[in-house]
Formats: structure tokens, C-alpha cells, sequence
């Protein structure tokens, strides 16, 4: 309801803000309904009562209300928050994986964003961060099913996003992932490509011990590329549907994890 009360309003104070002269109520109802939003002149008559009360209108004598000052800045400011929501509906669209073209571009945008973690993850981690992501890599390693393999995977990279404690970056990375999980890389490729996997989580480990940024950023660079290459190598081989979750014994809770984990995978301050 309060998406819609706000979306009301944004459309009644552009229209105020495009009139020529002073709105009522009854010309707000008919210009309201013409834009698909039908109300009736009472309603209307509140809605603008309302909008004084804000302070975002003001009375003209007895023929309307126009905009405030502090109403025009409401406007711009909603006009800025309805293009933020707009532009993350579009990336949610453009991360919902339907084919191969579409799943090796998520890759690349997640090339292009974790190796600028991995750099800074490299400067930043703690010896209990780095104990924690050693388990992390090793859960991955024994993994027995589909899904207990991704949950694990997405876990070692959110923990090096966290690690890294960019929000930004944090933020685009968990967006990506969530979404990522809901239509996974087929079970099938996953299979083929999880000893090359593991080896390149090692590598990224053994980067991150040294405290080099360059060669972290390179050992991401390298397993986003190795991930790239199978998927487009054994896409064809994989069967249709086979990115959905198999049944099988779900991933190990988070009580399960060694404590070095929890401590590790909470966000720096």
C-alpha cells in the first residue's frame, strides 16, 4: 500500500508541477483518471489537503494549489528514487540467466567487480579471515551435491566481498549471487569444472596470504575466465533443466562451520 500511496503522489505533484495555473480538486480527479489512476473529487480534495499539510502545496485564494519550493524538491526527489528502482529492476532482469550468452555475461560483470575485491581483500584480511576462508574452500572441495556446492561457492565469495568491505561492491556482489542461485550453472558443467574450481579457490587463498593485491586480482581474473571457458565448452553437453538444484543431503548449517568462520565472516568495522 505504501508504494502506492507514494506512486499517487508523485503523479499528483507532477501534475501540478505541468499546470499552467493553479489546480482543484476536480481537475486533479479528471487528470488523475485520464493517467489511469481514477479517483473521485473527494479523494482528490484530501489528497491535496494532504500534500498543504506536508507543506508541498499551498492554497491560491479560492482557485487551487500550486507547488512549494519544498514541493518542487520532493518531485525531483522521487523522480530520482523511481529511476533508482527502475534501473535495479533492469538489472534484476538482466542477471536472470535463460541461456548461455546470458550467463557468461553475469561472469564477466562479476570479473569486471571481484577482482577489484580480491585486491582489496588482499590488503585488508585478518589471520582469523583467512583461517575462515581455508574452511571455506575445504567444505567446497567435499561437497557432495549441487547444491551443497554452489552454497559453498557462494559463500566463499560473498566472505571475500565482505572481507574486501567495499559496500558498494558488497551490495552489486550479494545482488549478483542471490540471483545467480536462483538459475545456477548446470549441475552438469559444475561437475566438469569443480577440480579446476577448487584449485583456483586455493590459489586465490595463497594470494591473499601473501598480502599481494596484484596477485589476487590475477588469480580472480583466472578463475572467472576458467568458469567462462567451461561453461561455454560443455554448455551443449548439459541437459535441458540441468541447472536446477538436485535433491541430495542440503548444505551444512552455519552451526556446522567451524567457529573460524563465523568470526571471519562478520564485516570489519
Amino acid at each position: 500500500m505504501a508504494l502506492e500511496v507514494d506512486d499517487l503522489e508523485f503523479q499528483t505533484l507532477s501534475i501540478l508541477n505541468r499546470a499552467q495555473e493553479p489546480v482543484g480538486s476536480g481537475w486533479l480527479s479528471e487528470q488523475l483518471r485520464q493517467e489511469g489512476r481514477p479517483v473521485s473529487e473527494a479523494t482528490a480534495g484530501r489528497l491535496l489537503r494532504d500534500l498543504d499539510h506536508k507543506g508541498y502545496t499551498e492554497k491560491t485564494g479560492y482557485r487551487g494549489r500550486t507547488l512549494t519550493g519544498t514541493g518542487l524538491r520532493h518531485l525531483e526527489e522521487l523522480r530520482v528514487e523511481r529511476s533508482r528502482l527502475f534501473r535495479g529492476h533492469e538489472l534484476l532482469k538482466a542477471l536472470r540467466v535463460g541461456d548461455m550468452q546470458q550467463l557468461v555475461q553475469v561472469l564477466v560483470a562479476r570479473r569486471a567487480i571481484e577482482r577489484e575485491i580480491s585486491r582489496l581483500a588482499a590488503i585488508k584480511v585478518s589471520d582469523g579471515e583467512l583461517a575462515g576462508i581455508r574452511e571455506i574452500v575445504t567444505f567446497y572441495a567435499q561437497a557432495q551435491t549441487a547444491s551443497e556446492t554452489a552454497e559453498w561457492d557462494f559463500r566463499f565469495h560473498r566472505m571475500l566481498s565482505r572481507i574486501a568491505g567495499n559496500k558498494v561492491l558488497d551490495a552489486t556482489t550479494e545482488l549478483i549471487h542471490q540471483e545467480a542461485q536462483q538459475v545456477p550453472i548446470p549441475a552438469y558443467i559444475a561437475k566438469k569444472i569443480k577440480a579446476a574450481v577448487v584449485e583456483d579457490h586455493w590459489q586465490i587463498v595463497t594470494a591473499l596470504e601473501t598480502r599481494d593485491p596484484n596477485l589476487a586480482e590475477e588469480a580472480m581474473v583466472h578463475h572467472i575466465n576458467a568458469i567462462i571457458e567451461g561453461v561455454t565448452t560443455y554448455w551443449d553437453e548439459a541437459e535441458p533443466g540441468d541447472s536446477s538444484q538436485p535433491p541430495g543431503k542440503e548444505a551444512r548449517s552455519d552451526s556446522e562451520v567451524a567457529p573460524a568462520i563465523e568470526a571471519a565472516g562478520a564485516r570489519r568495522t
